[in-house]
Parts: structure tokens; sequence; C-alpha cells
């Protein structure tokens, strides 16, 4: 199996959780992390597996991803299984403050 790590990540935080992802599976198929600005759609081509993280703005995907998926042309993912992940945290009440 050949598994494709995609990411999104502004502050480092998602790069990590996409490549410990990757180290996860690399102990039992191939794969490897590509930045979601880098990505196209030929890198997929030959992917068995495609796992997508970007961390959650408002409960929704941030503003800077929804044009990079755009350029994708339809159909691209259509019978490879895909998985996402996202990275958000509960700011505590003493940094709102």
């Amino acid at each position: 199996m050949n598994a494709l790590v995609v990411y999104f990540s502004a502050f480092g935080n998602t790069r990590q959780v996409a490549e410990a992802v990757v180290q996860m599976l690399e102990s039992v198929e191939s794969a490897r992390a590509i930045a979601l600005d880098e990505m196209s759609a030929s890198d997929l081509a030959g992917s068995d597996l495609v796992i997508m993280g970007c961390p959650t703005h408002r409960m929704n995907l941030p503003e800077a991803v929804r044009p990079l998926f755009g350029h994708l042309p339809k159909r691209t993912l259509r019978g490879i299984p895909v998985a996402a992940f996202d990275t958000s945290y509960k700011m505590s009440a003493w940094l709102t403050r």
C-alpha cells in the first residue's frame, strides 16, 4: 500500500502530527507527507490511501485551505480511501482574558 498524508499547517503543529502518522504507517506500508500548498493531482496518482489533516478554525476548514482543494480535477480521489484528522484545541480561560 502506498499512503499519502496531505496537511496544511500554519505554525507546524499539524505538520508534526502528519509526520507522526507517516512514521506509524511506514512501519507497515510505504507512506510520505506533503504540504497541501505543494500538492498537485499527480501526487495523488498511485496512492492507495490518502490522509488529510488541517487545523479547525471556527469549526470549519481554514480559509487558506478551501481554494487549494478547488484546483484538483474532479474525481481525482474516486476509488481512493480517504481519512482525515484535525488539530485544534480549546483555549484556557486565562489565555483569553
